[in-house]
């Protein structure tokens, strides 16, 4: 089914419901604009386990909600042109990526696992989330036939807990992205943007001047399967378990700084693990006094020492 008649949300998001399920036929398509008059902020719905085409260069700007089945995204504003936010509220919702760019202005899940976003044809596909609210997508970000990069700008923070296998790059430009699921991607980080988590990245991570490195959520250990470039701010806090990061290949470290926030009442506390380690802080360091780093802890360990049985507040 084809609708080539404008669609207008006169002021109110509405729901599309594509039952077909057929593999061999599309759903609904619908090529004409889809625009709201009242400029109210409507967006829409999908839910049924059909497919849903948008091919329009739609004005609307309230967002999508997928709840089911899959909306094939075939223009740059198939989803507004606002950069409206990107949800997903039910299992097997799917986003199917036809072109690049594409910019949201939130990247979010209503459950566990809800959301996939992918694309049915080859070549490149950017997506850039550029949101200031904080958010979590628990859904997975693939490749598909294409190949994904994923851009934060924005400055809130995009929490990612899924299992994520695209391979393009990642960039932290602005604000925060939490990491607690897992990447398959190299991803660099912007001055004034933080790279959080308690997840698994396995690709190279650059952390340049101004730019922070900060794991956990808020404790617990990021894991990087790959080489880590620390030229801003490795942010530790001591708090509950405490945080650290653990590299399995090179930690450089030169020209970066420490800052370390949190109580402990342990003498030692393990900050990182590194395959190899270059460089060290230097004199670029936020530590109580009498506490020292050790940079050969156990051979592969930074950690840091103190009086033993002493609880400290670090500020």
């Amino acid at each position: 089914m084809i609708f080539k008649n404008k669609i207008d949300l006169n002021g109110t998001t509405r729901t599309i419901a594509v039952n077909k399920t057929s593999s061999t036929a599309n759903g609904a398509t619908i090529d004409s604009v889809i625009r709201d008059s009242q400029s109210a902020g409507a967006g829409l719905i999908k839910t049924g386990p059909g497919r849903l085409i948008l091919t329009g260069a739609n004005t609307y700007t309230g967002g999508v909600t997928i709840n089911g089945g899959i909306l094939q995204a075939g223009n740059a504003t198939a989803l507004g042109t606002s950069a409206g936010a990107l949800s997903f509220g039910g299992a097997g919702a799917t986003l199917d990526l036809r072109i690049s760019p594409l910019t949201v202005s939130a990247l979010s899940s209503s459950g566990a696992g809800y959301g996939l976003i992918t694309s049915g044809t080859s070549g490149a596909r950017a997506l850039t989330v550029n949101q200031s609210a904080d958010t979590t997508y628990s859904g997975i970000i693939e490749n598909g036939s294409g190949e994904f990069a994923l851009t934060k700008t924005g400055t809130g923070t995009l929490t990612l807990s899924g299992a994520n296998t695209y391979t393009g790059a990642t960039a932290v430009n602005n604000g925060t992205l939490q990491v607690n699921g897992s990447l398959t991607s190299a991803v660099t980080i912007s001055s004034g943007a933080t790279l959080a988590g308690t997840g698994t990245i396995t690709g190279n991570v650059g952390v340049p001047s101004g730019a922070t490195l900060q794991p956990g959520s808020p404790d617990g250990t990021l894991t990087i399967t790959g080489d880590a470039t620390v030229g801003g701010t490795l942010a530790i806090t001591l708090d509950g378990n405490g945080n650290a990061v653990d590299v399995s290949g090179e930690l450089d470290i030169t020209g970066g700084s420490l800052e370390v926030t949190g109580t402990t009442s342990s003498a030692i506390r393990v900050i990182a693990t590194y395959g190899t380690l270059t460089g060290d802080f230097g004199s670029n360091l936020t530590l109580p006094s009498g506490w020292v780093v050790n940079y050969t802890y156990e051979g592969n360990k930074i950690a840091l020492t103190g009086p033993s049985g002493t609880i400290f507040r670090f500020r």
